[in-house]
C-alpha cells in the first residue's frame, strides 16, 4: 500500500509527460525504434492472423504450412514494407500525440491526475483516430499483400512472378485510383480509435498496478511491470476490437479481389459491406492474434521505456 501511495504522488512517467522540444524528439525517436522492433518480431504472426480471418483453413498449422510453401519465410513478410513505413511512423505519431494530449484533456476534464483512466482513454482515442488518416492506405496495402497469392488463386489467375507491396498497390490503383487505398476506412477508424483508447489506458493502469508490487530504480519503471503491462494492454484491446478488424479484413479482401476483375465484371459487381455481428466466426484467428499482440506490446513498450530512460534525462 505504501508503495502504491508513493506512486500516485510521483510525477507522471515517460508516457505522461511532454515538457520540451528535446523530450518531444526523444519520444518520437524512441517510439519509432520500438515500433520497428515490434513490427519485425510480430509481422509473421500478423500474416497468419490475416489469412485465418479471410480464408478457411482446417487449422492454424495448415495455414502456416501453406504460407511457407509459397516462398518460404519470405511469404510471412509480404507487405512488411508498408507496415514498416506506416506502422513505425504512425506509432511514433500516435504516442507523441497521446503524450501531448494528456495535460490538455486533464485540464479540459478537470482531472488532477493525467494518468487517470478517463484522461488516458480520451487521449488514446483521439490519437488513434488521427493516425488513421495516414495509416489506412498502408494497412490496406499490407492486407492485400498478405492475401494476394490466395486471391489470384481463387480467381484462377496465374500468380505474377513479382508479388508484394508494389504489386498490391498497382492492382488496387487500377480500379478507383488513390482513394481505393482508403477502402474500409470506417472500419479502420472504429478499430484504431477504440483500440488505442483501451490500449493506452490499460497500459498505464497495469504498469502502475504491477509496479506497485515490484522494486524500481529512481523514476525508472520496473522492466517486468512494463513488459507485463505491454502484453496485457495488447491482449485486452485486441479482444475488444477483433470483430471490427475481421470485418475490415473481409471488406478489404473483397475490394482487392474486385480490383482484379475484368472491366465488365467490375461494372456489374458491387462489394457489400459486412454487417457487424458478434460470432465465433468473427474471432477466427484470435489465438494467433493474442500471441502476436501480446508479444508486440511487450517488445514495443520494453524498448520504448528503455530508450526513454537511456542516458541523461531530456530537459
Amino acid at each position: 500500500m505504501q508503495r502504491a501511495e508513493q506512486l500516485s504522488e510521483e510525477p507522471t512517467t515517460s508516457l505522461a509527460v511532454l515538457a520540451s522540444p528535446n523530450r518531444t524528439t526523444k519520444v518520437v525517436l524512441s517510439s519509432f525504434t520500438a515500433a520497428l522492433c515490434a513490427t519485425f518480431v510480430g509481422y509473421p504472426l500478423d500474416t497468419v492472423k490475416t489469412r485465418l480471418q479471410t480464408y478457411k483453413y482446417p487449422n492454424f498449422w495448415q495455414c502456416i504450412t501453406t504460407t511457407y510453401a509459397e516462398s518460404g519465410l519470405s511469404a510471412f513478410y509480404r507487405g512488411i514494407t508498408a507496415s514498416i513505413i506506416s506502422g513505425s511512423t504512425a506509432r511514433a505519431f500516435t504516442m507523441s500525440l497521446y503524450t501531448s494530449l494528456l495535460p490538455a484533456y486533464a485540464s479540459l476534464l478537470g482531472v488532477a491526475n493525467e494518468r487517470s483512466t478517463v484522461v488516458t482513454f480520451a487521449s488514446g482515442m483521439t490519437a488513434g483516430a488521427a493516425s488513421t488518416l495516414f495509416t489506412c492506405p498502408f494497412e490496406f496495402t499490407k492486407v492485400a499483400s498478405q492475401v494476394e497469392a490466395l486471391v489470384y488463386r481463387s480467381r484462377g489467375l496465374p500468380e505474377p512472378k513479382s508479388m508484394g507491396t508494389l504489386r498490391a498497390v498497382k492492382d488496387l490503383l487500377r480500379r478507383g485510383g488513390f482513394m481505393r487505398l482508403y477502402g474500409g476506412y470506417r472500419y479502420h477508424l472504429m478499430r484504431d480509435s477504440l483500440g488505442s483508447a483501451i490500449y493506452f489506458s490499460v497500459y498505464e493502469h497495469a504498469k502502475q498496478t504491477v509496479g506497485s508490487f515490484l522494486p524500481s530504480e529512481d523514476s525508472k519503471p520496473n522492466p517486468l511491470a512494463v513488459a507485463t503491462a505491454g502484453g496485457v494492454c495488447g491482449v485486452i484491446s485486441w479482444v475488444a476490437v477483433y470483430p471490427i478488424d475481421t470485418m475490415k479484413s473481409h471488406y478489404q479482401r473483397d475490394l482487392y479481389h474486385h480490383s482484379l476483375a475484368s472491366s465488365m465484371e467490375f461494372r456489374d459487381t458491387v462489394v457489400e459491406r459486412p454487417k457487424f455481428k458478434i460470432s465465433l466466426h468473427m474471432y477466427r484467428g484470435l489465438g494467433f492474434s493474442i500471441l502476436r499482440t501480446s508479444l508486440n506490446g511487450m517488445v514495443l513498450f520494453s524498448v520504448y521505456e528503455y530508450l526513454m530512460h537511456l542516458g541523461p534525462p531530456a530537459h
